[in-house]
């Protein structure tokens, strides 16, 4: 993984990553949510038709903001303050099928994001994506943004535990695989940055996040 850089390397040309001076990384790991694309406002839109449909006052988009991040559950949760367990289980099943019908309406890559995995892409950077969101709402996202193209896996909250997705890795390119630091989003600056450290292959997220 750190055996050195790729064959084939040549002068850097502008909005591209570094070739000649970077360790050789072979297998970068993104978060979805807050990492690649800004969904902020979709799951803000269904949190909020949820709670209209059972009768009870909208949050402020910041407030909600404030609330993602650690799975639909939390979200629905805090949303609904002291409500009873059963109806934050009803708010749940709510949240999840109209959020399903609608998360591409309005969420999108972060400025810049696409010309990273671009150009990790050509450098024969291989891209995986690990989150929390369950898998088939993932790749929906990933699909519909044309980015699912880019990526070797995309594995979601639901389906296998990051321990899995590091055992494909270490069969693909025979050799350990440690997750160790998660940053905040991708920009040409900040991978150019880290391509040229010396160190073990990275994932990409939220720094609150831990896999081991």
């Amino acid at each position: 993984m750190t055996d050195g850089p790729p064959a084939g390397g040549g002068q850097r040309q502008p909005g591209s990553l570094r070739r000649a001076d970077s360790p050789g990384y072979r297998h970068v790991v993104f978060d979805l949510d807050g990492t690649l694309v800004d969904s902020r406002a979709d799951l803000v839109d269904a949190m909020n038709h949820v709670l209209r449909a059972l009768g009870r006052a909208e949050l402020a988009p910041v407030l909600l903001s404030s609330f993602v991040g650690e799975g639909a559950r939390r979200l629905v949760e805090r949303a609904m303050g002291d409500a009873p367990p059963a109806l934050v289980d009803d708010a749940l099943a709510r949240f999840v099928e109209w959020y399903g019908a609608h998360l591409l309406d309005r969420t999108a890559p972060y400025p810049g994001v696409v010309d990273v995995l671009a150009a990790l892409a050509s450098r024969g950077v291989v891209l995986s994506v690990l989150s929390n969101k369950p898998e088939a709402m993932s790749r929906a996202i990933m699909a519909g943004l044309g980015l699912d193209r880019l990526f070797l896996a995309i594995v979601g909250g639901d389906s296998l535990a990051s321990a899995e997705l590091i055992c494909a890795v270490e069969e693909k390119f025979s050799c350990d695989f440690p997750l160790e630091t998660f940053f905040e989003r991708p920009t040409i600056a900040t991978m150019d940055a880290l391509l040229k450290q010396h160190a073990p292959p990275f994932g990409m997220g939220c720094r609150r996040k831990r896999i081991d």
